[in-house]
């Protein structure tokens, strides 16, 4: 039996809960908040492919996205490959940043610079139902994310 260790960050306790499943059916039953999302770490499948199926309705209309200070899982609300700012509308303060998972084991770093309004390394651009890590500065304080969307 394979074991999956799924942690989730959650916004009301900020910190990771390791969920350790013994069937791949189990992961049917966690409920994600839009624009949240999980690390699924399977143990013994480095460097091996596979493809993890989302499935649900498109959110269309505004979803607020709670954003706090420090660290926190988010993602886009919808499924799209587009900037979090630009498009998405995130309200980037002076040194927020985001971690992008680079595969196979390092992180792509972009951080927000408010005086030029620019990201160093380039605005992310998560890929479709792909979580990110999002590092809010304590000087910019907590915050909401308005992400709107409507189906073309």
């Amino acid at each position: 039996m394979r074991i999956i260790r799924l942690p989730a960050f959650t916004e009301q306790q900020h910190f990771l809960l390791p969920r350790s499943l013994g069937r791949v059916a189990n992961l049917l039953s966690i409920t994600l908040s839009a624009g949240g999302g999980v690390w699924l770490q399977i143990p013994g499948a480095s460097g091996s492919g596979g493809n993890v199926t989302e499935v649900g309705e498109v959110h269309q209309g505004t979803t607020a996205v709670p954003v706090v200070t420090g660290f926190q899982i988010a993602s886009l609300v919808p499924p799209l490959s587009t900037t979090v700012k630009t498009v998405m509308g995130y309200p980037a303060g002076n040194n927020d940043k985001v971690y992008l998972f680079s595969n196979p084991s390092t992180y792509s770093t972009r951080t927000y610079f408010s005086a030029s309004s620019t990201w160093a390394g380039g605005e992310p651009s998560p890929a479709v139902g792909q979580a990110f890590w999002l590092q809010r500065a304590a000087a910019n304080g907590a915050t909401t994310w308005n992400q709107t969307y409507s189906v073309p």
